[in-house]
This record gives C-alpha cells, sequence and structure tokens, in this order.
C-alpha cells in the first residue's frame, strides 16, 4: 500500500525543489490530465509528435496520455457492470477503488474478455509510443493528485474523479488532498522507463486471464466481484446463509472459487507471451535504475537513486545496497523467465522449465501447483535459481521488499 505523504516533509521538498524546465507539450500533458480530457489531448500531443519529431517531451505525453486512456477505459468497464470487491483482492485488475454504480449492466463472461482484450491492447500502443523517448531527456511536471479519469463514462472527469479522491474517497482530510493536490513529480527519462514497464506488468496480468478458459470460475462465483451485474447463479448464491449464527455463503463461495481454478489453456499464444512480457519489465527495470544513477540532478523524482530525495514514498529510502539487491533477484527472476534455469518447488529436489510449463501445460490447476502434482510432468534436472538473492533483498529491504516492489515494478 502506498504510504502517505507526510505534510512537513512534503512542504519542504516542495520549497527545495529548483524549477523544472520543461517544453509546451509537458504543459499540454499536464493540462490535459487536469481535466481528465485524454482523448482531446491525446489527438493534440500526437499532432504535436508529427509536427516536431524531434520533441522527446511530445512523445513522452502522448505516451502518457494513452496509458491513461488505458486504465480510464478499463475503470469505465468496471463501473459499466458495478465491480464491487469489497475488502477482498482479487488480483489487480479486479480491485479498482471506483464509484458506486447504482444501476449496473448485466455482465457476461464474453464481454469481461473484450474488456481485457482491450485493456492489454491499449497498454500495447502505450508502451509502443513510449518506446519512442528511448534514451533522450524528457521533463514533465505533473501534480499527480489533480490528474482525473472519467470512470463512470459519463463523458466528463469530475472533482470526484481525480486520482486522490478515487483512491480514498470521502475519507481524506480537506488538508490532505490540498497538499496531494499540490505535490508535483518532475517525470524524467527513468519515469519513462518505468511507465513502460508498468504498462507490460499490467498486461501481463489482463494476458493471464484471457490465456485461460475461465467460464466456470466466472459463472459460479464472479458474483463475489460484480453482485449486481445479473451472472448466471448470482441470485441463487446471494441468499445470506448463517451456519453456527456465522455468515457461511460468502466464505463458501471463495472456496469454491479457489477450488475452480482448474482452466484449461485457451489462447496458447498469449500464455507464451507472458514470460516475453516478464523479461521486458525486468529489461525496462534495469535501464530505469541505470538512468536515475546517472541523472545529475534532483528535480522532484518519483524514482530516487541513492543521493536523490523523494517526497513520494516518504521514509522508504533507496541506497546502492537495496538497488544492487533489487537488481541481482531480478537476475535470477530473468533465467527462470528465459529457461536458462530451473524454477524451484518447495516440494522437489529438482526444478521445472518454466518456457516448457507455458508451452505444453493444457490447463492450469492452482490447488495442484501448490501441492505439487501439477509441476511432476515438468520437472528436469539442473540448475535451480538460487533463493540466496531473494532472500538477501528480503534482508536489506527489511521484510518490506513487497512495498518496494509495488513501487519499483
Amino acid at each position: 500500500m502506498l504510504r502517505p505523504l507526510r505534510p512537513a516533509i512534503l512542504a519542504a521538498a516542495l520549497l527545495a525543489a529548483p524549477a523544472a524546465l520543461a517544453g509546451p507539450a509537458a504543459d499540454k500533458t499536464a493540462e490535459h490530465l487536469y481535466a481528465g480530457t485524454l482523448k482531446a489531448g491525446e489527438i493534440e500531443l500526437q499532432a504535436m509528435a508529427i509536427a516536431s519529431p524531434d520533441d522527446a517531451e511530445a512523445v513522452a505525453g502522448l505516451g502518457m496520455l494513452q496509458f491513461a486512456e488505458a486504465i480510464e477505459r478499463f475503470a469505465q468497464g468496471m463501473y459499466r457492470h458495478g465491480l464491487e470487491p469489497g475488502g477482498r483482492s482479487f488480483g489487480p485488475l479486479l480491485r479498482m477503488p471506483l464509484p458506486y454504480n447504482p444501476s449496473p449492466e448485466p455482465l457476461s463472461y464474453e464481454e469481461l474478455r473484450a474488456i481485457f482484450t482491450t485493456l492489454s491492447s491499449d497498454l500495447d500502443l502505450a508502451e509502443s509510443t513510449l518506446s519512442r523517448v528511448g534514451a533522450r531527456e524528457v521533463k514533465l511536471p505533473l501534480a499527480t493528485g489533480r490528474i482525473r479519469i472519467d470512470a463512470n463514462g459519463d463523458g466528463t472527469a469530475g472533482e470526484n474523479e481525480q486520482l486522490i479522491a478515487l483512491a480514498f474517497g470521502d475519507s481524506a482530510p480537506a488538508e490532505f488532498k490540498a497538499q496531494n493536490e499540490a505535490f508535483v513529480v518532475a517525470f524524467d527519462t527513468a519515469d519513462i522507463y518505468w511507465l513502460r514497464g508498468y504498462a507490460n506488468l499490467l498486461a501481463t496480468v489482463s494476458d493471464f486471464w484471457l490465456a485461460f478458459d475461465f467460464r466456470e470460475t466466472f459463472d459460479l462465483t464472479f458474483h463475489l466481484i460484480f453482485p449486481r451485474a445479473g451472472l448466471p447463479n448470482g441470485t441463487a448464491l446471494a441468499t445470506p446463509a448463517l451456519l453456527s449464527g456465522m455468515r457461511a455463503d460468502e466464505f463458501a463461495d471463495v472456496i469454491a472459487l479457489i477450488h475452480l481454478i482448474d482452466w484449461p489453456v485457451a489462447d496458447r499464444a498469449r500464455l507464451k507471451g507472458l514470460a516475453a512480457r516478464g523479461l521486458a519489465v525486468i529489461d525496462l527495470n534495469r535501464k530505469t535504475w541505470a538512468a536515475a544513477r546517472a541523472e545529475t540532478d534532483d528535480d522532484r523524482e518519483w524514482l530516487p537513486a541513492p543521493g536523490q530525495k523523494s517526497g513520494v514514498m516518504v521514509g522508504m529510502e533507496v541506497t546502492d545496497e537495496r538497488l544492487d539487491a533489487w537488481l541481482a533477484a531480478l537476475t535470477e527472476a530473468e533465467a527462470v523467465l528465459n529457461g536458462t534455469k530451473l524454477a524451484g518447488h518447495w516440494r522437489f529436489a529438482k526444478g521445472f522449465n518454466l518456457p516448457r510449463v507455458l508451452d505444453e501445460m493444457q490447463s492450469f490447476d492452482l490447488v495442484l501447483w501448490l501441492t505439487g502434482h501439477a509441476a511432476l510432468p515438468f520437472l528436469d534436472d539442473g540448475p535451480i535459481a538460487s533463493s540466496a538473492a531473494f532472500d538477501n533483498a528480503e534482508r536489506v529491504f527489511a521484510g518490506d521488499i513487497l512495498t518496494y516492489a509495488f513501487w519499483f515494478n
């Protein structure tokens, strides 16, 4: 979870930060992100990028707007069908802070797959655009709390659709909201690599859903996530049931959901492509930190290299030791993804070749993978990825590596 910005440190960071030098494209990017006029911004930045091919900030701004559009379009799909995960998490794409929809539309399995398909293609478009920035220097100052998306799809991005309002709703004190609206991050080349990595990461999650046929899971349990979207068995299973005075129906549905994760492969190309996406995320993460470490300024950093400040994740220091440990862990993960090392399993002395799993497995059974039974056909002799790098990263990050991983991607 992102930690709230502390007022004193935030104010000091704002006062101490030097003015970022940015061109007209950066100003236009901010203008459209603050107004939530993403499509109009995309058209305007596209024209600027065509008129001035050497304007890297126009390309970066265009890619940022396309990324925001991808999230907006997905949010609208979730809102349209009444996404309501409550306090449960069904993955990073099925737990979004959205306004309450009083009249959701019915949702079919095919429609949900279409929403995921659109998300993957939208993210790929944004990543492709951002890749055109390359290593060129850019500077795009943004007050991130002022960014808006039209989450409910009514054609206007209202004040309650600012990112800060979507994230915290009415629970955020006015002072906290004002501070976050004023907080500026100067996004630079390192952050463009980071955003490209996140585009691939989110598309990986979307493609994972699309790689399998999860229709039965949808039919029998997705009323937990879309309770008012007319799912096939939602009405019959929504009746509260008590056992020994305790609500047991939702607990039973969660057990059923886990049991039903035995999904046949539906799209082999997307399944095999998960490894390539993972490798792209790792490559872009390396480029992110190489660019950050090469910076000579200290200008309102989103991802601070050692020696730079950040008001974004207060109290979370980035040191050379931590970066080296992080990158070493990524190297082990990379070896698993490209098949030069085997993935270990708690139950076996041998490991399994992940690319071969993605190429050959016919279905994904979560429980049998956890118990080891599903891994049996794929066990092989060879070097197994060392857990030492991951153990060292856990030690260096003082047990908080998951929070850092969410930030670093």
